[in-house]
């Protein structure tokens, strides 16, 4: 069981059972043991898809839920930044720990692969974005837009 603290300072216990993959299926349609299938593949799916994931964290702590008189709504209200990200961290770390225990070596390979990519992934895009010149970027549009305006000024005039 993995706990993570939301921004309401409200902690909440993920601990995923067979009885909570039942819920999430039937709540979400999502079914933990199908990680592998679709395209994307779900593990993927729920690696990029925070509302996606929420639901499926939703649906585990429905109980905790109910017991606080908690709408769905109201728990994602608390997730940002920090908390979003403990919230998947606490789910991806418990799912390999329920896969480890039922002997699933094959998908706690595939959500620590997907993790590793995931991980990469942002690297190149902060990689390529850090690359990017804004200055070089506005300058250009405004020196086409201003040669554009004069073009078409002077082309009205003659």
């Amino acid at each position: 069981m993995q706990a993570f603290t939301d921004n309401k300072e409200r902690t909440w216990e993920v601990a995923i059972t067979i009885g909570s993959v039942k819920r999430i299926k039937a709540l979400t349609g999502v079914d933990l043991f199908a990680l592998d299938e679709g395209d994307p593949p779900l593990f993927t799916r729920l690696g990029v898809d925070a509302v996606l994931l929420c639901d499926v964290v939703c649906a585990i702590i429905r109980p905790q839920l109910q017991q606080a008189d908690i709408s769905d709504e109201a728990f994602a209200e608390g997730l940002a930044g920090d908390a979003a990200t403990r919230m998947c961290a606490a789910f991806w770390k418990d799912l390999a720990t329920f896969f480890r225990s039922l002997n699933r070596l094959d998908l706690v390979q595939a959500i620590e692969k997907q993790a590793e990519m995931i991980l990469k992934a942002v690297a190149k895009v902060k990689a390529n974005v850090e690359k990017i010149d804004a200055e070089k970027i506005v300058d250009e549009i405004v020196d086409e837009i201003f040669e554009n305006s004069l073009a078409d000024g002077q082309g009205s005039s003659a």
